[in-house]
């Protein structure tokens, strides 16, 4: 039986630094614990470990008898990757000076295979943070935070698409580009079976109504007609409602952010949907006290409620 021993070193960046005129400030991430454990996403014949490599760097090391091509290796670091990111993000309570995400160096790849006799192979996470603040002078900040993975958290865990979406957000450098990658969660959401069988597909018009709409839009050009006719896919909840249940049914009810712990509202969710429609718009401000104290909580909790109960949003219950 061959044994795969592949190994890739990473570090944890941060995504942008603050730069300002009489102002800088950054954020650096450390871990603290070595881990050694089981696949999280359930190979039940590969193991993971982490190790600190330099003072700069880290060492992910993979042994498994499953993933015994390259490229599925090098795929199975990629997903790791994004769900170790999650892990060191969540609890990011202020992202301002840059969201943590780990950054493989895949040049440093290396896979050696070992033939182990006799093997009968299986059937086939909080992070605690210490935040402490090294002030330079008066004009520089740099945050370090120490965290501790939990063997917790590497059990159980689905690899599902949306930990991606939410990675893209972590490592994207601007603000504007954050907000757009984590309202993605949201309208993830909204094609689940989840959405669909509370808010079946239907329209806030009776058939006489539906009638006269139709009537009506045969009377414009093509384009006029098409926007008239868009009218018929209204329902009677406003999407701000519909997203709030559905958080609501699946037990997302509170965030907690540096501010303290909120619970979510329609008005907060109407707030966040609000300030996606204005995102583009030259004349709007950048809604920073929405995206970190309100869409980047909620979002988080949606990712660490699907990736471990991913049955959740697949039937209401």
């Amino acid at each position: 039986m061959t044994l795969y021993n592949f190994s890739c070193i990473f570090d944890v960046k941060s995504s942008h630094n603050i730069s300002n005129i009489g102002f800088s400030g950054n954020s650096k991430f450390i871990i603290e614990n070595e881990v050694n454990c089981h696949c999280p996403f359930g190979f039940q014949n590969t193991t993971i470990a982490i190790n600190k490599n330099t003072d700069n760097n880290y060492k992910l090391t993979i042994k498994s008898y499953e993933l015994n091509e390259q490229l599925n290796q090098i795929k199975y670091l990629s997903e790791l990757s994004c769900f170790l990111s999650f892990l060191i993000g969540k609890d990011e309570s202020n992202g301002r000076y840059g969201t943590p995400f780990i950054d493989l160096k895949l040049e440093t790849f290396l896979c050696n295979e070992e033939f182990i006799k006799n093997h009968k192979l299986h059937q086939n996470n909080k992070i605690i943070i210490n935040d402490y603040l090294n002030i330079r002078d008066t004009l520089s900040i740099e945050a370090t935070r120490h965290f501790k993975f939990e063997n917790k958290s590497f059990i159980g865990a689905f690899n599902h698409e949306i930990i991606h979406i939410y990675h893209n957000g972590l490592k994207a450098e601007s603000e504007k580009s954050k907000f757009f990658h984590w309202f993605l969660i949201l309208e993830f959401l909204e094609n689940t079976p989840l959405y669909s069988n509370l808010f079946p597909k239907g329209s806030m018009f009776n058939d006489e109504e539906t009638k006269k709409i139709k009537t009506l839009a045969n009377t414009f050009s093509s384009d006029k007609k098409g926007i008239v006719l868009s009218l018929l896919s209204r329902t009677s909840e406003y999407r701000g409602t519909k997203l709030f249940e559905l958080l609501t049914k699946i037990n997302i009810v509170n965030i907690s952010t540096m501010q303290g712990k909120e619970e979510i509202s329609i008005n907060t969710i109407k707030e966040i949907i609000s300030s996606r429609n204005k995102l583009f718009h030259r004349s709007s401000e950048f809604p920073t006290t929405t995206l970190w104290f309100k869409l980047f909580p909620i979002v988080t909790a949606v990712v660490e409620q699907i990736i471990y109960n991913k049955q959740c949003i697949e039937v209401s219950s």
